[in-house]
C-alpha cells in the first residue's frame, strides 16, 4: 500500500505537477523529495533537498531517530569553554 501511493505521487510529480506531501513516513518521503522542510514548532528550521536532509547528521539525529551526532573535537570544545568563561566573566562585571 505504502508503495503504491509514493508511486502514484511519482507519477503526479512525473506529469509535472508539484506535489506537497507531510508524511509521517519522513525517510521515504526524503528519499523522493526534490526539496524538503523541517518545521519544528510550527517553523522552517531547515530546508535542503530531500537527499542532503537523509545525509545530514543532526536531521538524522533530531528528527529521524539516527546516530547521535558526531563529538565536536577538543579544539571546537577548548572554543566553546572559552566562550562560555568570556560570557561568565563579562556577567560578573555588570
Amino acid at each position: 500500500m505504502v508503495e503504491a501511493v509514493f508511486d502514484t505521487i511519482l507519477a503526479i510529480d512525473r506529469e509535472g505537477t508539484t506535489v506537497l506531501m507531510v508524511e509521517q513516513n519522513a525517510r521515504k518521503a526524503l528519499s523522493i523529495s526534490r526539496r524538503a522542510f523541517v518545521l519544528e514548532l510550527g517553523r522552517n528550521r531547515v530546508e535542503r533537498t530531500g537527499r542532503a536532509l537523509l545525509d545530514d547528521p543532526e536531521v538524522r539525529h533530531h528528527y529521524l531517530g539516527g546516530q547521535a551526532p558526531p563529538r565536536p573535537s577538543k579544539v571546537r570544545r577548548a572554543q566553546d569553554a572559552r566562550d562560555i568563561a568570556a560570557y561568565l566573566y563579562t556577567l560578573r562585571r555588570r
